[in-house]
């Protein structure tokens, strides 16, 4: 099992990740709507900013995963092999973002 390092750090998190709060002080997790009861205004704009940061996150998994060999499982049973491949991944997503043409909008 990998350890993570969050000293420092915030993670920003969605519902998905409930409880990981006790093991990480600096999760930041949306508020969960209450039953029979809607969020407040604060809640819900403290949400709305949650979503904001982490849809960047998402577009970028969505642009590793391009990869075929990291959307499908890795059955390989080295954990480093899987980190390595999941690097390797992350490196092609920063070098097709650094030759990327800029999109110019002429109106």
């Amino acid at each position: 099992q990998v350890q993570i390092h969050t000293q420092g750090l915030n993670l920003l998190l969605d519902l998905g990740f409930q409880g990981a709060e006790k093991d990480c002080p600096c999760a930041i997790l949306p508020f969960k709507k209450p039953k029979k009861r809607e969020l407040t205004d604060l809640q819900k704009s403290i949400n709305k900013g949650i979503s904001k940061e982490r849809v960047l996150i998402e577009n970028v998994f969505s642009s590793i995963k391009r990869l075929k060999i990291v959307r499908n499982k890795v059955r390989l049973k080295c954990s480093k092999a899987r980190h390595l491949i999941m690097m390797l991944a992350v490196g092609l997503h920063n070098l097709r973002n650094k030759f990327r043409k800029p999109i110019v909008n002429h109106s």
